[in-house]
């Protein structure tokens, strides 16, 4: 099997719980949000072991970049709904909607780049809400320095800081957009 194959296995949830996320609306990848789980699990398993091999090395390490990314997502989800708050415009948010809507499923990797990729996340969510005809160096930049400030850069190139910040900016926009 490829080293990134998936496998489909079945767990058991309580009813109430499966009730509650077959109620939500944004498109959520359970399956991915479930393996976090279990690779935080897995690494606090390997970090127990007094012996180590490197398998329990690398699944601690794999644990660890996990934690970090979870930290990145959370300051990014609270600066997307402070930043739809009080500097996002409606149509910003409808692009950003829009966006998550028609990446469906693929929405968690939507603003990860791959090895060779001209663009970073946070170029990836210039380019959301610019117009199609607007996605030179220049403009993305400028973009970016108005929507981000002074937000640190290792956050602009963490995929996961630009997927929390995307999905604060939609959090605040589901609450208000019935209201316009």
């Amino acid at each position: 099997m490829a080293k990134n194959a998936s496998t489909r296995t079945t767990i058991s949830v309580p009813a109430d719980l499966k009730r509650r996320m077959e109620k939500v609306k944004e498109g959520v990848n359970w399956s991915a949000l479930a393996c976090r789980a279990f690779e935080e699990k897995l690494g606090e398993i390997a970090t127990r072991k007094v012996k180590k091999n490197m398998s329990d090395v690398i699944q601690r390490l794999r644990a660890s970049k996990q934690q970090t990314d979870s930290v990145f997502y959370r300051d990014g989800f609270e600066l997307g709904q402070d930043w739809a708050r009080t500097k996002a415009e409606a149509n910003d948010l409808e692009r950003l909607e829009l966006s998550r809507t028609e990446a469906g499923r693929d929405w968690d990797t939507f603003f990860e780049t791959g090895v060779g990729s001209a663009y970073g996340p946070d170029e990836v969510f210039a380019m959301v809400l610019l117009d199609k005809d607007n996605h030179d160096r220049t403009s993305m930049r400028e973009c970016i320095e108005f929507n981000f400030g002074d937000t640190d850069a290792n956050c602009l190139g963490s995929a996961e800081f630009i997927r929390g910040f995307a999905a604060g900016a939609l959090d605040v926009w589901s609450e208000v957009k019935d209201e316009l």
